[in-house]
C-alpha cells in the first residue's frame, strides 16, 4: 500500500520540483517568461536570487528567482482536475467553454435582471440607513 502511495503521489510531485528547480536555474539573459503570478516579460539581469525582468519599454520589475514558472514558448498546462481516479469517480475535468452550463444557475447573470448594470444590480445606488 505504502509502495503505490509513493509511485502515484509523492514521485510525480519530485519530479515536477526537480524539474522546476532545473528550469529556474538554466534561466538565461534574454529569456522571455511567465512568473507564477501571470507577469509576462524578457529577463534583463539575473543575481543567485532574483531575476529583473522587462515587462515593457525601460520597465524592469524584480522578481525572485523561484517565481519564473515557464517560458513564454511552453505552452500553460492545465492543471488536472480528478487525478488519478477521478476519472472513474466521477471527478474528472468539466467543460467549462460551454455558455449553456452554469454552476450558479445564472442568478444575477445578464442584462435587466432587476437593476441597471449587466450584473443585476443598481449601479451607482447606495442603501439609505
Amino acid at each position: 500500500m505504502m509502495g503505490v502511495m509513493y509511485m502515484v503521489l509523492i514521485r510525480p510531485q519530485q519530479k515536477k520540483q526537480r524539474d522546476q528547480a532545473s528550469f529556474t536555474s538554466g534561466i538565461e539573459v534574454g529569456d522571455k517568461v511567465v512568473t507564477s503570478s501571470g507577469l509576462y516579460g524578457t529577463v534583463n539581469h539575473i543575481d543567485d536570487e532574483t531575476v529583473h525582468l522587462e515587462v515593457d519599454r525601460d520597465i524592469v520589475v524584480r522578481v525572485a528567482r523561484a517565481a519564473v514558472l515557464r517560458s513564454q514558448d511552453a505552452p500553460a498546462t492545465p492543471a488536472k482536475s480528478g487525478g488519478l481516479l477521478g476519472g472513474l469517480l466521477g471527478g474528472g475535468a468539466r467543460p467549462t467553454d460551454d455558455p449553456t452550463t452554469s454552476d450558479s444557475g445564472g442568478a444575477g447573470r445578464g442584462k435587466g435582471k432587476g437593476g441597471d448594470d449587466a450584473n443585476g444590480g443598481d449601479k451607482g445606488q447606495r442603501s439609505k440607513r
